[in-house]
C-alpha cells in the first residue's frame, strides 16, 4: 500500500456493473467500496483507503467512458481534490476542507489562468455529471 486517503464518489445506479468490472481488482468481499448510501437511483460510495487517492482507477473509469464525480482527501504527496467525469471527460482539481475548488495564486499575486480555466472546465463537467447522474 502507498499513501492512501479517503475518496468519494456518486454514480448512476444503472452504472453499477459497468463500474464494477473496471474496478474488478479492487473488490473486497463482492464490492469496491467501504460505505455506501443509494437515494433515488445514485450511488455515494466511500472509499477508506484510497491508495493515491484512486489516481489509477479514476483514469481506467475514464477511459471506460463512464460517468462520476466526488472528491478525495490529500495524501502524503497530493492535496486534497475534487474531480469529474462525463462521457469519459476527465477533470481533477485541487479543493478546500469543503470541496471548493482551489486556485493557486502565484508568488507575483497573479491568479494561475491555467488553473483558472482547468476549475472551469471542471465546472463545466460537473454540471454534466451530476445533471446526468441525476443529482
Amino acid at each position: 500500500m502507498g499513501d492512501s486517503t479517503w475518496l468519494n464518489i456518486s454514480l448512476a445506479e444503472k452504472d453499477l456493473e459497468k463500474f464494477d468490472k473496471v474496478l474488478i481488482n479492487e473488490m473486497w468481499e463482492g464490492t469496491w467500496w467501504d460505505e455506501a448510501e443509494i437515494d433515488d437511483g445514485v450511488i455515494f460510495a466511500q472509499i477508506y483507503e484510497a491508495n493515491y487517492g484512486w489516481f489509477t482507477q479514476l483514469e481506467n473509469l475514464a477511459e471506460a467512458n463512464l460517468t462520476f464525480h466526488g472528491s478525495s482527501g490529500s495524501g502524503g504527496s497530493y492535496g486534497a481534490g475534487i474531480f469529474a467525469c462525463h462521457e469519459g471527460n476527465l477533470m481533477e482539481v485541487l479543493a478546500d476542507h469543503d470541496s471548493q475548488p482551489v486556485v493557486i495564486v502565484e508568488a507575483d499575486g497573479n491568479v494561475s489562468k491555467s488553473q483558472l480555466e482547468n476549475v472551469r472546465d471542471y465546472l463545466d463537467i460537473s454540471k454534466k455529471a451530476e445533471a446526468e447522474i441525476g443529482n
